[in-house]
C-alpha cells in the first residue's frame, strides 16, 4: 500500500496525505459494501430456510398449490429486495 501511494504521488503529482486519504476512503467504501452484502446473504439464507421448512410440510401439494406457494415466496423475496 505504501508503494502504491508513492506511485500515485509521483504519477499524478499529488500530496502524499491526499493520496492516503483517497485510499482510506476507498477502503472504507469497500468495507461497507462487504458488510452490506454479508447482511443480504444472511437474510436470503434465512428466507430460503423458511421456504425449505414450508415445503417439507407441503410435500403432498398439487402442482397448482406449489406454483402459488412459489409465487408468494418470490413476491416476498422481491419485496425484501425493494426495501433496500
Amino acid at each position: 500500500m505504501r508503494q502504491l501511494t508513492g506511485v500515485v504521488v509521483e504519477v499524478h503529482k499529488l500530496n502524499q496525505k491526499t493520496s492516503w486519504i483517497v485510499f482510506g476512503a476507498i477502503c472504507v467504501v469497500f468495507t461497507l459494501i462487504s458488510i452490506s452484502s454479508q447482511f443480504a446473504a444472511r437474510r436470503v439464507t434465512n428466507d430460503m430456510s423458511k421456504w425449505e421448512n414450508y415445503m417439507e410440510n407441503k410435500e403432498d401439494m398439487t402442482p397448482e398449490e406449489a406454483g402459488k406457494a412459489m409465487g408468494e415466496f418470490l413476491k416476498g423475496l422481491q419485496n425484501e429486495v425493494n426495501k433496500e
